[in-house]
């Protein structure tokens, strides 16, 4: 990987952490700065089933993609949501839609 791809890859990255935690801190009512990476999104932010389900429909509004329910169960820290949700996106949309998409 070059070193642009490397810069685009960690400003795409940045794009759906933002969001990510912005629906997050919507959904479970917590500050933006009481979130980091490491968290664990069930034992750490207590998100439940309930919760989950919105903030995945709001997810898959945002960035018109489909995430894989069962995928989820498997995924412990908020990090591990956001770089599925990157390659999500990637998946569906090619590498190029973050940055030629106003968010």
């Amino acid at each position: 990987m070059s070193l642009s791809e490397q810069a685009i890859l960690e400003q795409d990255k940045n794009i759906v952490s933002n969001i990510v935690q912005d629906i997050l801190c919507e959904q479970i009512s917590i500050e933006k700065t009481e979130l980091n990476l490491d968290l664990y999104i069930y034992e750490d932010l207590k998100i439940d089933s309930l919760d989950l389900v919105e903030i995945i429909k709001q997810i898959e509004e945002k960035f018109d993609i489909k995430i894989d329910d069962s995928k989820i169960l498997y995924m412990n820290t908020l990090e591990e949501f956001i770089d599925f949700t990157l390659q999500t996106i990637y998946m569906k949309h090619g590498f190029e839609y973050l940055q030629n998409k106003q968010f």
